[in-house]
């Protein structure tokens, strides 16, 4: 993650920063980390549970919480 700056001048890691401040949870964190890189993503625990998702499919987040790879 580089931080530079969208055409508007703003931190591209602006919205991670406005995550975590304003307390929007693993949901809110995931869902601007998947706006920020473009990609989908989710966030597991160490046993495999999923936590959140973003940018997904369904049929991706179907996969995600049967187990799925």
């Amino acid at each position: 993650m580089s931080g530079g700056r969208d055409e508007d001048g703003t931190s591209r890691t602006a919205a991670l920063t406005e995550a975590v401040i304003s307390g929007a949870g693993l949901p809110g964190l995931v869902r601007a980390s998947s706006e920020l890189l473009g990609l989908p993503l989710a966030f597991l625990d160490r046993s495999g549970i999923v936590l959140a998702t973003a940018g997904a499919t369904r049929d991706q987040e179907e996969k995600l919480a049967g187990g799925g790879k």
